[in-house]
């Protein structure tokens, strides 16, 4: 039965011819062909240095709290032809940008971007913030995100494209399937609007004092797998507000900053503008919390969970430290002095007025 079902549909598909309307999903083309057009290609020019180039789909992914926020907006500055970034030179003519911003409301953006005076930092014409439309109420957001993306590309003759943050587009992109499907989405965009796209992503809670891998990224599999460069960003246990970025894949270029040689800046807000200002370079390792600080660090993290009344299976899984670990470090809590308990007062029995004898006889 299987093998006749099997051969019924080997049949139907040598027989079913390509509808002509219906373009097709793939190329055929020889190897001599790839070689020949690809020699008339124009080279890729650098968009922030080697980190991300034209054409490409790059990530860029850190903890929350470290400034990758930051970092994408000053990159979507520079693309635009505001202030330039020392260690991340542009090469491309700078053109539209889009920067779509899932992350902050407008208070706190506005918040960033002006001095103490209250005078606002004066971007770029060409540099526009998307965000989420309050006044949207249909329920289909995960296409017409997409189709929207798409559309304010046409309207604007965007050239780069910033999308902070991706979890926005679909929550649930540490499964592999929803990020590999949501990626290809992007580089099929990417493809027909002949546009550069920044994709900023988070990582999963880590241990600070470990390097920065690919592995860090949410999803990594697939979004590694299908995006053409990813680089992360760091807290430096050296000062406070410094960070580093390191590279941890390329496709169209060196790897020039990885582990030995990272890019060093410092959180500036300085006339209104906050951005990262570049220090220098260095190895990672340098930059790394000590083993001790980083356990105290977890074990505070811990215990301030645990005073909050959170479970220890909770507080195992925010953490990502073991259940075990977890109960080891709550034994350090505060133990509450038992109150003592106040004597109930006895129950005074019911007085009657007549005895029960008395009653029974007059009935």
């Amino acid at each position: 039965m299987v093998m006749n079902s099997l051969y019924e549909l080997s049949d139907t598909l040598v027989q079913s011819q390509p509808n002509e309307d219906d373009p097709s999903l793939l190329r055929l083309r020889t190897a001599n062909q790839v070689m020949k057009q690809a020699r008339e290609l124009p080279s890729l020019l650098r968009i922030a240095g080697p980190l991300w180039h034209e054409d490409e789909v790059t990530v860029l992914f850190a903890p929350t709290g470290i400034g990758k926020s930051i970092l994408a907006v000053q990159i979507g500055i520079q693309c635009s032809g505001g202030q330039t970034i020392l260690a991340l030179p542009m090469e491309s003519v700078p053109a539209s940008t889009l920067y779509y911003d899932f992350e902050l409301g407008d208070r706190a953006f506005a918040q960033r971007y002006k001095d103490t005076s209250g005078t606002a930092f004066i971007f770029p014409d060409i540099f526009y913030r998307i965000d989420f439309d309050p006044d949207y109420l249909g329920s289909d957001v995960d296409d017409r995100l997409l189709n929207d993306l798409e559309a304010k590309i046409h309207i604007t003759g965007a050239k780069f494209v910033i999308v902070d943050n991706v979890s926005a587009m679909k929550g649930t992109l540490e499964k592999g399937k929803d990020a590999g499907a949501l990626f290809m989405r992007l580089k099929q965009i990417k493809q027909r609007c002949g546009v550069s796209m920044l994709i900023v992503a988070h990582t999963p809670k880590r241990d600070a004092g470990l390097p920065l891998t690919v592995n860090d990224l949410a999803g990594s599999s697939q979004i590694s797998n299908l995006a053409d460069s990813v680089f992360a960003l760091g807290r430096s246990a050296q000062v406070e507000n410094r960070v580093y970025v390191k590279q941890v894949k390329t496709r169209n270029d060196q790897l020039r900053h990885g582990a030995e040689s990272v890019l060093v800046f410092d959180k500036v807000h300085a006339s209104g503008y906050l951005h990262m200002e570049y220090v220098g370079t260095g190895s990672e390792r340098d930059h790394l919390p000590k083993k001790e600080e980083t356990r105290h660090e977890r074990e505070e993290e811990v215990l301030d969970l645990l005073a909050q009344g959170q479970t220890q299976r909770a507080v195992a899984k925010e953490s990502g430290l073991s259940l075990g670990t977890v109960n080891a470090i709550s034994r350090r809590l505060p133990v509450q002095p038992v109150q003592p308990v106040q004597p109930v007062q006895p129950v005074q029995p019911v007085q009657l007025v007549q005895p029960i004898e008395q009653l029974n006889t007059e009935h």
